[in-house]
């Protein structure tokens, strides 16, 4: 009889031409985020350390009606040079979407191919960058998760998020006006972290309430000019460049796990801060409407895609917004009276 157990006496004999058992995954991890049962498979041990870390910066959301599902699969090819890895890999990233499909290479360390309507990812990487987790997991398979997460008709914000009580805080600023230090100063006043990247919000039904989370779950970065300003805040030795900008990791999750939330909220209210920063010594807020406000943060939010996907997103965005309380907040020098300041908006009657 012709059948698997047929095959397997016989491997031998046939060519592994595409190298179906020499880089076949071997190791599985499950977890869940956002909603989705995520699966990661692997032919390496070492990817394992990789993959346990993107974990933890997913945050535990309330699992949705068809119990989606998202395949993450990574192959280490030997072959593959043992060039060094680059400290600004997440920059020097290459992507091509055609369709669905999206292409992403860095050579000669990895390429990938993510079929977003199938919700699955195949990557073959090197195996130096194997041996580099950290690295792997926050530009590599964290890009592959929320490329496929940015998809499915959520509304996502470059944002610093923060909840006290049934309070959202969001903060939505260019890079290096204080989102990060803001939060670090409300952390001493209630608040917990969401998280110091991006929001991404989803509606549940049609009430107008939003389910929110955040990413990464349990991170928030300090640039070095503010890290003086949080020696209670020590990090791990961590670093990230940003847009030119060294930022320095604390990992919430190690020193202070009650500052921080790792499951989705849906708060009774929300305050969308449009931050910026002019010099002057006080903090101001002034109060934006929808309209204006979807306008501003259209640039901080979801990039160019298929006009469908783009539309669902962008309709959720707006409905964010509608269900907010919106302003302009000027970051002023006078470190106790900005935090007076934000604290007088969470006061004011919805």
């Amino acid at each position: 009889m012709i059948d698997e157990t047929f095959l397997n006496a016989r491997a031998d004999a046939f060519p592994d031409f595409w190298n179906r058992r020499v880089d076949a995954a071997q190791f599985e991890f499950q977890t869940f985020g956002y909603g989705y049962e995520i699966c990661f498979q692997t032919n390496h041990r070492a990817v394992l350390d990789a993959i346990k870390i993107s974990a933890g910066r997913y945050p535990r959301a309330q699992a949705l009606p068809d119990h989606p599902k998202i395949q993450i699969r990574v192959l280490v090819i030997p072959s593959l040079p043992a060039t060094p890895i680059p400290e600004n890999m997440s920059e020097l990233i290459q992507t091509v979407g055609v369709g669905d499909l999206l292409m992403q290479a860095v050579t000669p360390w990895l390429q990938w191919v993510t079929d977003i309507s199938a919700r699955t990812c195949a990557m073959v990487i090197s195996e130096a960058l194997a041996r580099e987790p950290w690295q792997l997991s926050r530009s590599i398979l964290d890009r592959a998760m929320l490329n496929l997460l940015v998809r499915e008709g959520v509304a996502q914000l470059h944002s610093t998020t923060l909840v006290r009580d049934e309070c959202a805080l969001l903060f939505i600023a260019p890079h290096g006006t204080g989102k990060s230090t803001t939060a670090f100063h409300l952390l001493h006043h209630g608040f917990r972290l969401m998280g110091d990247g991006l929001l991404f919000a989803r509606e549940v039904g049609d009430t107008g309430k939003f389910e929110l989370m955040g990413y990464p779950v349990g991170e928030a970065k300090l640039t070095t000019a503010a890290k003086p300003l949080f020696p209670e805040w020590d990090g791990e030795g961590l670093e990230l460049t940003a847009h030119g900008i060294l930022k320095h990791i604390v990992n919430l999750r190690a020193i202070a796990p009650h500052k921080m939330i790792d499951t989705s909220v849906v708060p009774q209210r929300t305050i969308l801060c449009l931050a910026e920063r002019n010099g002057q010594p006080h903090t101001t807020a002034e109060r934006l409407n929808a309209e204006e406000t979807f306008t501003r943060v259209l640039p901080d939010t979801i990039f160019w895609d298929e006009p469908e996907a783009m539309l669902r997103s962008l309709h959720a965005v707006r409905r964010l917004i509608e269900h907010s309380d919106c302003y302009k907040l000027t970051l002023g020098a006078d470190r106790e009276q900005l935090v007076r300041t934000i604290l007088e908006l969470e006061r004011i009657p919805i």
